[in-house]
């Protein structure tokens, strides 16, 4: 019976181990798509914010006036 205990715990151990890295190894790849997905955002804002400046200037009295 103890032997049996014995088994049973090893068994139990090595899984919770093959459990624990296979969570670690999700959580190094959700972290870094994370961080990818950070960057993304980041730089669509930068261009969201330089198309915002280009309509600006484009809807500046003194833009139609050069133009024209």
């Amino acid at each position: 019976m103890l032997a049996e205990t014995r088994a049973e715990l090893d068994e139990f151990q090595q899984s919770s181990k093959e459990l624990e890295e296979e969570l670690e190894a999700e959580l190094v790849r959700t972290e870094k798509a994370q961080k990818d997905l950070v960057v993304k955002a980041s730089k669509a804002e930068s261009e969201r914010d330089g198309w915002k400046v280009r309509r600006y200037v484009c809807r500046s009295p003194l833009t139609h006036t050069r133009l024209t």
